[in-house]
């Protein structure tokens, strides 16, 4: 419900990256991984068939929080192959909003601490309503979210849990010597024999500022898919077409 005390919100919907200056953009992002308007800008190109919405919400005309959400029609679900095969023509007509970081398994959704933050999520969401409406979308998303920021959303909004990685490394070293050190003598002596053993075995591992080859790249992705039972990333390849960008 809108509060009078905060009825100096205004919020907006922009379509394009490009329309909101990279400078509030990123004052808000506070430096989080995955939020900058370079990367967003990335996402856009990566992801031609999902076109953006970012609600900016700002108070006296300075940015307080905002939502980008991505209008998506081949979300890779995670069901048996017929239900995808199912869903898919469901979601051609009726495409899901999603709220999220685009290519990164992160939230979209960046909210001001304390009592603004209330008020700053209603004017997002009610935004976003309308998209829905115009759209003919089935489904809201805000995904990835921290349980800590599962409190104060409005009647009609569900929370959900699927699972997590099976691995994951925090990253809080700056190089992989560093990564090394921290840690014990007989990993590093590890590390060396695989790097004498790839030796003998001709491996070579070399950077590349793009990719060489996308579609041999494709194959090598889909046949890990396939392996590990997941859906098929449907922005695995443009986003490798696009990588130079980043």
């Amino acid at each position: 419900m809108n509060r009078p005390e905060f009825s100096d919100l205004d919020a907006s919907i922009v379509r394009g990256i490009a329309d909101i200056p990279a400078n509030d953009w990123d004052a808000l992002s506070a430096g989080k991984p995955f939020q900058s308007h370079r990367w967003y800008a990335f996402g856009e190109r990566a992801m031609p068939d999902c076109p953006s919405f970012t609600i900016h919400v700002s108070r006296a005309g300075k940015p307080v929080g905002r939502a980008t959400f991505w209008l998506v029609r081949n979300e890779p679900l995670p069901a048996p192959a017929a239900v995808q095969k199912a869903l898919a023509s469901v979601l051609h007509v009726r495409p899901l909003l999603i709220c999220r970081s685009p290519l990164a398994n992160l939230q979209g959704l960046i909210l001001p601490e304390g009592e603004l933050r209330q008020p700053v999520l209603e004017r997002i969401l009610a935004a976003a309503g309308t998209i829905v409406q115009k759209e003919n979308c089935s489904f809201t998303i805000c995904d990835f979210l921290e349980t800590a920021e599962l409190h104060g959303w409005p009647p009609g909004y569900r929370a959900a849990t699927v699972s997590d990685p099976g691995t994951r490394l925090a990253l809080k070293w700056g190089s992989l010597s560093e990564y090394l050190q921290a840690g014990n003598k007989k990993d590093r002596q590890h590390y060396k024999r695989s790097l004498r053993e790839a030796e003998k075995l001709g491996i070579r591992i070399r950077r590349h500022a793009s990719v060489p080859d996308v579609a041999r790249t494709m194959e090598l992705v889909r046949l890990v898919e396939d392996r590990h039972g997941a859906a098929h990333n449907p922005w695995v390849g443009s986003l490798l077409e696009n990588l130079p960008a980043v």
